[in-house]
């Protein structure tokens, strides 16, 4: 392949390892929006609370009926990207609306544990996004950056620290989530190379196990520590050895046995005009 296929199977790789990673979270959001939902209970009272999770589950619904459109994608890995990142911001869109209604509403040591289970789902979306940063950036633009606006609404006088932390976090697991996909980029751009290694390899074994295969005459390939790596049929007749044997052989423990193998071929060949 030329450079610009191997970038192009390298996207390709990528495209559908995101779509394969983002499929992960669909049941973990509504789950964490349930806990949030019995924990700000008390604060809020009961529609709030469930409207917590209504909103969220109704995000990740939406979220996996647009994946679900993706799968036809697969070879075409810009825009199989793009419907993943589309399903990706309608689930951060979801918490970004409860952040909006919920953080004015709650007391400041609610606050605190609800960003304790938004930085779980930052964290969370550093492993599910690894393959994409774009998806990432949008993921913790949203979910963080309505966590921003949500703790500023507040008008405590904590509002400060709050964003303070948000803003430390943020730019920490965008540092993070930069680390592993370059990581990834270099594992799996090495497993292609690797891929087209052995299909090269492969291809030659085969040429040459066909040229061996339809021999008339006695041909051998010898690999470079001086074993038989490979025989033709005509070969195994004229030293009256099996292939298996003729492959065991080793030219230093059987010296003696080896060089009178290959002169034996050389001399039939010469017998009948023929190469060895």
């Amino acid at each position: 392949m030329t450079d610009d296929a191997d970038d192009a199977e390298l996207r390709r790789s990528l495209a559908q390892r995101f779509h394969r990673d983002a499929s992960v979270g669909a049941i973990g959001h509504p789950v964490v929006a349930a806990v949030i939902g019995l924990l700000v209970r008390g604060n809020v009272g009961d529609a709030l609370a469930l409207s917590v999770f209504g909103i969220v589950t109704a995000a990740s619904i939406l979220r996996v009926l647009v994946q679900r459109t993706a799968f036809g994608l697969r070879d075409q890995p810009e825009r199989l990207a793009v419907r993943v990142r589309i399903s990706t911001a309608l689930v951060a869109g979801g918490w970004a609306i409860v952040s909006v209604l919920l953080f004015p509403a709650v007391d400041s040591e609610v606050l605190g544990r609800i960003l304790v289970a938004y930085a779980g789902l930052v964290a969370a979306g550093v492993a599910t996004h690894q393959s994409d940063r774009p998806g990432f950036h949008i993921f913790t633009g949203l979910l963080l950056g309505s966590a921003l606006v949500g703790s500023l609404l507040t008008g405590r006088p904590l509002a400060a620290i709050d964003t303070m932390f948000i803003v430390a976090f943020w730019a920490m697991m965008i540092v993070l989530q930069g680390r592993i996909h370059r990581q990834l980029r270099i594992r799996l751009s090495t497993g292609l190379q690797l891929q087209k290694a052995i299909g090269h390899a492969t291809r030659e074994k085969e040429f040459v196990d066909s040229v061996l295969a339809g021999a008339p005459d006695g041909m051998a390939v010898v690999a470079p520590d001086g074993k038989l790596a490979r025989v033709s049929r005509e070969f195994e007749r004229i030293v009256g050895r099996p292939r298996a044997e003729l492959l065991d052989l080793d030219p230093a423990a059987e010296r003696s046995a080896f060089w009178s193998t290959l002169q034996r071929v050389t001399e039939d060949a010469r017998r009948h005009g023929r190469s060895a």
